[in-house]
């Protein structure tokens, strides 16, 4: 299950680094904010929440920057079978996925969560928000820590 999680947010990352080149004006949906090994960073640019592939879910993501090589972030809670809203969601839970993800493009890492906690505190008036932690293993096999994650996004109608 994580791993079909996992593709789904390539998917999303692919559609956003598309749009992320091809358009510099970006209107503030939301905000994504967090601690990455300590340092705080934002995560502004073009933060958004979709619905998850089959509905039962949200993905929520965004960019540190407009340039090319921005950083991407993706937290996300999914199923493929009960309905996702309100509450706290774990990595590892066999009925839902909870995961972040972050790529850092100019460095060329992907790192993918080995632990996550995902709370959901509203949905209402189109948006979505939240908190999230987590420790993440990078394809460098080097391990970063999420802390004081939050978010407060508007979700994305298809």
């Amino acid at each position: 299950m994580n791993k079909l999680f996992l593709s789904l947010l390539l998917s999303f990352f692919c559609c956003l680094a598309c749009k992320s080149q091809a358009h510099h004006d970006f209107i503030p949906s939301g905000t994504i904010t967090a601690s990455v090994d300590g340092v705080p960073t934002s995560f502004n640019i073009a933060a958004i929440a979709g619905l998850s592939k089959h509905g039962h879910g949200y993905v929520v993501r965004g960019l540190k920057s407009t340039l090319a090589n921005a950083d991407i972030i993706a937290i996300g809670v999914t199923s493929p079978h009960q309905t996702i809203g309100e509450g706290s969601y774990e990595w590892g839970n066999s009925s839902y996925t909870a995961a972040i993800q972050l790529v850092q493009r100019g460095k060329v890492i992907n790192y993918s969560s080995t632990k996550a906690t995902i709370t959901i505190t509203s949905i209402q008036n189109g948006s979505i928000q939240g908190t999230f932690t987590g420790v993440l293993k990078g394809s460098n096999e080097l391990n970063i820590n999420i802390t004081n994650g939050k978010f407060n996004v508007k979700i994305q109608s298809k």
